[in-house]
């Protein structure tokens, strides 16, 4: 309480409470996805545990992140006895919180005396800021009020040797020109490095389209020339982009994380002699390691500087989008009205399950203009993450997409967004539970308990909301929301229960396939009968 109090008091730092430690570190991670650095100020023990899962998500998806928590005094020990009794949030032993945070953060650091403070919180917030991962911090709470001395910062480690670093430019820059017709595939770590300028100037100077990853949607504008929309196998965001993608003689991934995800939910046809990768730890080939020790924001800052235009440009590709507008389903027509909305402004913030794999195939008309845990996959995310953003950018206009099991668990942080005059829109889809879930397990366990969600705004004392059981109410009701400003908006959409997106739909049959070995579309056979062309079963990623 004292460090958050003086944090508080400090010129240029704004506290932020959240309702829940949960929604604390989700609002912090969207933060930091933002900015550059998220900062979470939890309570030793009971804020710290209950904080963890957000923070492991934000390692799980790259985000940088500094936890800072108090802990116990520096002379506290293990022994609970009548003359010594035990601290209060004590669990097992005095460094369990600390030993915890080092399996989901990168580093975890622990202040030992007011001489090393200084260096040691340096060192924290720099790795944090560098790496783009969390990093956890603890101050014993004898030292919390302490005066530390503060020298000149000092040098930054030095890098690895530019000789190396202009090896392997040369080598990604000799396979790029001698390739007819290259893709490039991004991922979350240009986002995360702020390096859209640079992979830009890379497209542009030799006309490559640019796919992105699942977790690196929205890093671009999508309506840019050029742009591709979501690469992932079957679950692409159309298949002329898996076409393109999956028939170009060299795919070049820049900070893409190899996840299931990413990979379709291995349905991805990328092989090995095909494809050249840059991200944190590894520039090589799909087999080979040229360095491990060049920094990624370096390398493509390195890659972007020396790469020469073509001689003879060529003209963009031009794809189809995805069009639900005809759908029959109303999952699929509510997510096309919310795309006809999108514009220069809006960040689409979508909560795990079908609010996010439905709106894959969305087009963006920012960069950072889609956020999503479509990796780590927890629920809860998109409310509070909708703070984050909106601190971080104000001048976005966030449309949070939630599904009522995800709502039940952290949507009271519409509380903050109504008492700081935030004005995102969340929709909320009322399928009556967990429909992810229902495509592979149904039961009751599925079923949760219906709330009159559009009641929210009474409880809260602010914002408004809507009701919606047809598309034409979601066009009016997106309206009316649009019109509002002054304080944030629910719509509830009602869905059938156990409809679903066709963006859910796809990931359920590649999820099922690779759970059980049978494809979804002839299940009847392992594997299918038509297996020389089936998405689903032929794929080869790393054959």
């Amino acid at each position: 309480m004292p460090l958050f109090k003086a944090l508080e008091e400090t010129p240029g730092i704004e506290a932020v409470v959240a309702t829940h430690e949960p929604c604390a570190a989700f609002s912090a991670d969207a933060y930091g996805r933002f900015t550059g650095l998220g900062v979470l100020l939890v309570t030793y023990g009971v804020g710290g545990f209950n904080a963890m899962n957000g923070v492991a998500g934000a390692y799980a998806e790259s985000s940088p992140l500094l936890v800072i928590s108090g802990g116990p005094r520096r002379d506290a020990t293990d022994t609970a006895t009548y003359l010594a009794p035990a601290t209060h949030h004590y669990v097992k032993h005095q460094t369990s919180q600390l030993e915890a945070y080092r399996h989901v953060t990168d580093l975890a650091l622990r202040i030992t005396s007011p001489e090393t403070a200084a260096a040691t919180i340096r060192s924290a917030a720099t790795h944090a800021k560098m790496l783009k991962l969390p990093v956890y911090l603890e101050i014993p709470t004898d030292l919390m009020q302490a005066d530390i001395p503060v020298s000149n910062q000092e040098n930054l480690k030095e890098r690895e040797d530019d000789r190396v670093a202009e090896e392997v430019v040369s080598s990604f820059l000799d396979r790029m020109y001698a390739a007819r017709n290259p893709v490039l595939v991004v991922g979350e770590e240009v986002g995360r490095y702020g390096l859209q300028a640079q992979v830009r100037r890379i497209m542009k100077a030799r006309t490559i389209p640019v796919a992105t990853s699942v977790l690196g949607k929205g890093i671009f504008d999508e309506t840019e020339a050029g742009m591709l929309g979501v690469y992932a196998g079957v679950i692409s965001g159309t298949p002329g982009v898996r076409k393109m993608v999956e028939e170009a003689d060299l795919v070049v991934m820049l900070g893409v994380k190899m996840t299931d995800v990413n990979c379709g939910i291995f349905t991805a046809e990328l092989a090995r002699e095909r494809i050249l990768v840059a991200k944190s730890g590894w520039l090589g080939n799909g087999t080979l390691r040229f360095s491990g020790n060049v920094p990624f924001d370096r390398f493509v800052m390195m890659l972007a500087d020396r790469i020469l235009p073509a001689d003879t440009p060529r003209v963009w590709p031009r794809l189809p989008v995805a069009d639900h507008n005809d759908s029959r389903v109303l999952m699929d027509q509510y997510l096309a009205l919310i795309e006809a909305h999108l514009d220069d402004r809006t960040v689409v913030i979508a909560d795990t399950g079908d609010a996010c794999y439905g709106s894959l195939s969305m087009t963006t008309r920012r960069d950072n203009g889609y956020l999503a845990p479509t990796f780590y996959n927890t629920m809860g995310f998109a409310v509070p993450a909708a703070l984050g953003v909106q601190l971080a950018d104000p001048e976005c206009r966030p449309i949070v997409l939630v599904g009522d099991g995800a709502f039940q668990m952290t949507g009271l942080e519409f509380s903050n967004l109504a008492s700081r005059g935030l004005n995102p829109i969340v929709v909320v889809f009322n399928n009556s539970g967990y429909a992810t879930q229902r495509i592979f397990t149904d039961g009751a366990f599925n079923d949760i308990k219906q709330w009159n969600y559009t009641r929210i705004v009474d409880l809260v004392g602010g914002g408004q909301a809507w009701r919606v059981t047809t598309a034409q109410e979601m066009k009016n009701a997106l309206q009316a929301a649009i019109e509002f400003t002054t304080g944030p908006s629910l719509i509830e959409a009602v869905v059938e229960r156990g409809e679903i997106s066709a963006g859910l739909r796809r990931f359920g049959q590649a999820l099922r396939r690779e759970k059980t070995g049978m494809c979804p579309l002839n299940e009847g056979s392992v594997p299918c009968t038509h297996e020389d062309h089936c998405g689903f079963c032929r794929a080869a990623i790393w054959e």
